[in-house]
């Protein structure tokens, strides 16, 4: 009888154990999933596309979104393994070319130091896909109201051949937003 009791417990012991397993891992990212807007954009510096740079959204509750910068200075954030895009909602936004390679070195950060303190750059992350594109050396991409009024015109043209739905639209002296 005791060893019977004893099977019985190891037994039951063994299951526990495979629930808590269970459990812990769809805790650890496996099973949850956000509510996240796929992001992605251009980085450019000084007028330049910005290779090989990370970016982070990081929003007010929850964990940060993050991805690299291409040789053209495109991105596209991951949330998680198997989520992109990053959490709807506010973020504050950091750009860093400095990293540790293989060797212990770092390379050097080229991006001016102001757009890794928090608030400097922010985005407010809306359901479905956006696109942020940032100028970091805040360069001036309007600098005369005829500008401005080209870049409508080109926009006008542009939605004459191909009708997006643009929900939200926002174009400042130094950079410009669309929300389709």
């Amino acid at each position: 009888m005791a060893h019977v009791i004893s099977m019985v417990t190891k037994r039951t012991s063994l299951a526990c154990m495979a629930m808590l397993i269970s459990v812990s891992l769809a805790r650890c990212g496996g099973g949850e999933t956000a509510n996240v807007g796929s992001v992605s954009g251009t980085v450019t510096l000084d007028g330049r596309p910005l290779a090989s740079a990370s970016i982070v959204f990081q929003p007010e509750k929850g964990r940060p979104a993050s991805g690299g910068t291409d040789d053209n200075g495109y991105y596209s954030l991951s949330y998680s393994n198997n989520q992109s895009g990053a959490i709807v909602g506010p973020c504050q936004v950091t750009i860093s070319t400095a990293f540790e390679n293989e060797d212990g070195k770092v390379s050097p950060e080229r991006v001016p130091a102001n757009y890794s303190q928090p608030g400097v750059l922010t985005a407010d992350v809306k359901s479905g896909s956006d696109e942020y594109n940032r100028a970091v050396a805040r360069l001036t991409i309007f600098e005369t109201p005829e500008d401005d009024s080209a870049f409508m015109r080109v926009l006008d043209e542009t939605w004459q051949i191909v009708p997006l739905p643009i929900c939200a639209m926002v174009a400042l002296p130094k950079y410009w937003h669309f929300v389709v």
